[in-house]
């Protein structure tokens, strides 16, 4: 058989492989091309089975139960989980990890979990670390820790596993049952105590001291102990009353404010401020005077219109008592014999 022959059976023999170039770019771009459809396909899968993963910090927020506060003035919330500041309102709910910042014109009341009240003055941080109500057989557990300014705690009957306390830059002070205790954190780091009841234990430096009701003690900003005496307590308004109307003339009024001596010392001066708004801003200050001796004073020629009040002590070793709470009266123009006649008549 031919050359040619042999040839052909060969060809009839079984298939053949034929061999294809394909250029290396086109194996580059199918591979990128499956890889995106990948990558998009598990991002589908993702937020189709979004619910089934863990909550993220928003939701486990929701389902935190939310605290209750009143808010006055300028008052901002930082959030914990977001780090969004926004602006109090009467609407606003507050969870563990936020922090409240009062401007000079602010305060704010929460309820916290455990029954007790958190009262944060102006210009004050704090930041509600921890609110854990009692459930299950587990105690109430509630933290603040204030940044700076000054705040109030009041607490209720408790059991005793329950744990109160507001944390401040030189300690962790536990407060007692039935205890009202106020907090101030100054600007350079110093800090006053004051307990008006109850106990508070506090614990700095790896010591307990137990602050008793009746005591004030502050400490330098290294935590050293500058004063510990007994409190002074805050004067006590009682003329003219709350919310009183007093009569005045177009050219102006007398007032006469009076309060209660503190039972602690005789030696003692007052201040007295009266004020726009009962902030007691500065711009909003129309009379104050310092170093009064006795538990009254007069004050003439303010104009009519509606003002505020407030007085504090301060002792002879430097001691200063809270300020009392703002006292309001309103001056009034009195009316002329013959003016609701003469009003009549125009009718």
């Amino acid at each position: 058989m031919s050359d040619h022959g042999h040839a052909m059976n060969d060809k009839r023999a079984g298939p053949q492989l034929e061999w294809i170039t394909i250029p290396a770019r086109r194996v580059y771009a199918a591979a990128g091309i499956l890889a995106a459809l990948v990558l998009i396909g598990a991002g589908v899968y993702l937020w189709l089975h979004r619910e089934q993963r863990a909550p993220t910090p928003e939701g486990a927020r929701a389902a935190t139960p939310a605290l209750t506060g009143s808010f006055e003035g300028a008052v901002r919330v930082v959030r914990a989980d977001t780090r969004e500041i926004i602006v109090a309102d009467a609407g606003t709910r507050l969870y563990p990890g936020d922090t409240l910042q009062t401007e000079a014109n602010g305060r704010a009341t929460v309820m916290l979990a455990d029954g007790s009240t958190l009262l944060v003055r102006p210009d004050s941080v704090v930041t509600i670390a921890e609110n854990a109500g009692a459930a299950g057989g587990s105690a109430a557990r509630v933290r603040v820790a204030v940044g700076g300014g000054q705040v109030k705690v009041s607490t209720t009957q408790q059991a005793p596993e329950t744990s109160n306390v507001v944390e401040t830059p030189q300690a962790g002070n536990r407060l007692a049952a039935q205890t009202a205790a106020s907090f101030d954190v100054h600007a350079d780091k110093s800090e006053e105590v004051r307990v008006s009841a109850g106990v508070v234990e506090r614990r700095a430096g790896g010591g307990r001291t137990a602050l008793r009701a009746g005591e004030y003690v502050a400490f330098g900003p290294a935590g050293e102990l500058r004063q510990r005496e007994q409190l002074l307590d805050t004067p006590v308004p009682y003329a003219p009353p709350d919310r009183a109307n007093v009569p005045a003339q177009a050219g102006g009024a007398t007032v006469g404010l009076q309060w209660t001596r503190p039972l602690a010392t005789n030696a003692v001066t007052y201040r007295v401020e009266i004020a726009a708004s009962p902030f007691f801003v500065q711009p909003g200050i129309v009379f104050e005077r310092d170093r009064l001796s006795a538990p009254k004073l007069t004050v003439t020629e303010l104009k009519p219109g509606t003002y505020f009040w407030r007085v504090r002590a301060e002792a002879a070793g430097g001691q200063v008592s809270e300020w009392c709470a703002p006292q309001k009266f309103t001056l009034a123009l009195e009316e002329k014999p013959g003016d609701a006649g003469a009003v009549k008549s125009r009718r």
